[in-house]
Formats: C-alpha cells, sequence, structure tokens
C-alpha cells in the first residue's frame, strides 16, 4: 500500500529511532526505500543491520554523496506503492501516522497529498519548541501556499501516481518541497490531519538552517512564480496582496492613500478573473476570504487617510464587497442597539 523514501547522510546518531519508528507503525504494508547518500559515518552499517532482520527494507548504497533531492526521486521512479510517505533520518514518525494517513486517503479519493500537524523538538534538551498547526482543508493550505509552506515535508503521505507525473525539480533546492505543492495546487487537492503524528527533531546540521539563504531566495522565486499564475505581474502588486491577506481585525488603523486602495481593489479583480478561468481556488471561498479582508481593511482606515466623499466612492467600487460590508455593519449596529437595550432596561430595574 505504502512505499516509504528515506535519504539518509551522516545520520548514526538519529538513525536507530526514525527507522523504528516506521518499522513500529500500527499499519504494516509498506516497502521501506532506504537511500545512503555517502555517509562517512556508521549509517550505512545501522541501515544494513535492519534490513537483514525486516524484509520490508529495500536498502540502496551509495558511495558518492549527490544530494538527498535525487534520491526522493528515484525514489519516487522505483516505489511500487499506491501511496508514498516521506520519511527524514533524523525524524520519528508516531505509531499511528501511516494508520490515519492511509485511513483518511482512502475515503477522500479527491486528495493527492495528506500531510499532518507535527512537533518540532530540540536535539539536545528533547523539550518541545513548538506544535506546528497547519491549515487542515484543501481551500486553507491552497491559498496559505502563496505566502508560507503550509505543508509539512516529513509528514507527507500521497499519491504515487501524482508525484510519478510530477518529481521534484532540483532547481528549487532546498525548497523543493514548497515548489511541488505550490505547482500541485490546479491539480490536486491537499489536506493536513489535525492531529500530531510526526516529531522534527532540530539541531545545528538541520537543511534548514544550513542552507537558510538559499532557501529564502528561492522561496521568493516560488512565490512570484504563483503569482504570476494569477496574472499579477509586478513586485508591487505581490506585496499589496499579501498585505491584504495578512490583515487581521486586531490591528491598529491602516494609514493607506486613496491611491493605494484603489491598487488593492485592482488586484482583487485581477485575482477573481483569472481564478475564475484557471479555478486554481474554491470560488465561493476565495471571494468570502477577500470579501472579509477587505471589509476589515477599509473599516480600519485612518480618517485622515480618505475622506468621506473618497470613502463613499470606495464602499461602491465592489459590489460583492460593499454587500457583505452592509451585512457586517447591519449586525454590529444590532448587536451594540441590543447591548444598550440590555444596559437601559437592567438601568431601570435598578432606579
Amino acid at each position: 500500500m505504502i512505499s516509504v523514501i528515506m535519504p539518509v547522510f551522516n545520520a548514526e546518531s538519529y538513525l536507530k529511532e526514525a527507522i523504528e519508528s516506521i518499522l513500529n507503525q500500527t499499519f504494516s504494508d509498506f516497502e521501506f526505500l532506504i537511500f545512503n547518500d555517502g555517509s562517512k559515518d556508521k549509517s550505512a552499517e545501522i541501515v544494513q543491520s535492519y534490513a537483514q532482520k525486516d524484509s520490508r527494507i529495500i536498502f540502496y548504497n551509495y558511495q558518492e554523496n549527490t544530494g538527498y533531492l535525487k534520491h526522493l526521486n528515484e525514489g519516487i521512479e522505483l516505489a511500487k506503492g499506491k501511496y508514498i510517505a516521506r520519511m527524514d533520518a533524523d525524524d520519528i514518525s508516531l505509531p499511528q501516522r501511516f494508520q490515519e494517513q492511509v485511513d483518511f486517503m482512502e475515503k477522500n479519493q479527491e486528495i493527492g497529498i495528506c500531510g499532518t500537524w507535527f512537533e518540532v523538538f530540540d536535539n539536545n534538551t528533547r523539550k518541545t519548541i513548538q506544535v506546528t498547526k497547519h491549515n487542515a482543508d484543501d481551500f486553507g493550505i491552497k491559498i496559505s501556499l502563496l505566502y508560507y509552506c503550509s505543508l509539512g515535508h516529513p509528514t507527507i503521505l500521497a499519491k504515487a501516481s501524482l508525484l510519478k507525473n510530477n518529481p521534484y525539480d532540483q532547481y528549487f533546492y532546498p525548497a523543493e518541497d514548497y515548489e511541488l505543492w505550490s505547482r500541485l495546487v490546479p491539480i490536486t487537492k491537499f489536506h493536513n490531519i489535525p492531529k500530531v503524528l510526526l516529531l522534527y527533531r532540530w539541531h545545528d546540521t538541520n537543511i534548514s538552517k544550513e542552507k537558510e539563504n538559499i532557501q529564502t531566495e528561492k522561496t521568493t522565486q516560488i512565490k512570484e512564480k504563483q503569482f504570476r499564475r494569477l496574472g499579477l505581474n509586478d513586485k508591487e502588486d505581490f506585496e499589496k496582496l499579501l498585505q491584504l491577506l495578512s490583515y487581521q481585525k486586531s490591528e491598529a488603523k491602516i494609514a493607506l492613500s486613496h491611491q493605494e486602495i484603489k491598487k488593492t481593489v485592482r488586484i482583487i479583480k485581477i485575482l477573481q478573473y483569472t481564478n475564475k478561468k484557471k479555478r486554481i481556488y474554491n470560488k465561493n471561498r476565495l471571494n468570502a476570504l477577500l470579501a472579509q479582508k477587505w471589509a476589515i481593511m477599509r473599516n480600519h482606515l485612518s480618517k485622515k487617510s480618505i475622506s468621506n466623499i473618497e470613502r463613499i466612492r470606495l464602499f461602491f467600487l465592489l459590489p460583492l464587497f460593499s454587500l457583505i460590508s452592509i451585512k457586517e455593519n447591519i449586525l454590529s449596529a444590532s448587536k451594540k442597539t441590543i447591548k444598550y437595550l440590555i444596559r437601559w432596561d437592567s438601568i431601570k430595574k435598578h432606579k
């Protein structure tokens, strides 16, 4: 049912825990493809000792270090399972991980990629640093991918057919997973099981720590690639869209000029038009999200940044957003009225 792919490079300190966490899964129908990427320590010996005991392990022992990405794509080509599971040689999969993911994927055939929440722990103290809780549903994951990678790479269970047709792109190393998920947005659906099913080890040789500058550069390119797909070709447009999506109700008043607001409106219209043609995101949910963010932005505008006449003109720029804003204003006014009546009634009774 599953082909587990795990590249290994100088991981002797963590390897036993990683291997045993896979072998001890409650779901046992898998092959375990382990690739030694030219390790100089005892990693190969450790893998070999487990391979002799468990026939599910298929060991590929390479003397030359070529990088894990080559072995990920090689593993995808060799995989015989219906699903492909990712695993890193320094992480720990909790025992029920595969069972939970397979059960979900089998019941939801439209899902192509299934991740989980994960706990990041310090290698030295073994204490929890944070619990990463990415969006669970497809729309939330896809929108989040516009500005960050909302799927934990080592937590992934994916349809093998999907990855065989869409391998990792070496150019985007070490952000190859982010690029792949963003490339798959128009092709498949995503899900994150809202449970911690993997422990992610944080130590001095993590790829994300060692290659931080390169990763930042590649991540920026991936974001720009997504924006171009949405019809936004100007860097300022990217920033305006990210600004819009990041608005929160709790924020202080935003000082935006009328011109800046009009630019944001134009970006929203481009996004809606492109999405209507390409069907990248769920139309209703996208419009609802944009309307919500628009209402927050408009209601938090500083009075100094825009005149009352401009406010009225702005109010009718986008009919859908105006209707939603009217609804929000009516609800807000109703709540204030009810609170006032309750308070007035209480005062009268007290008198």
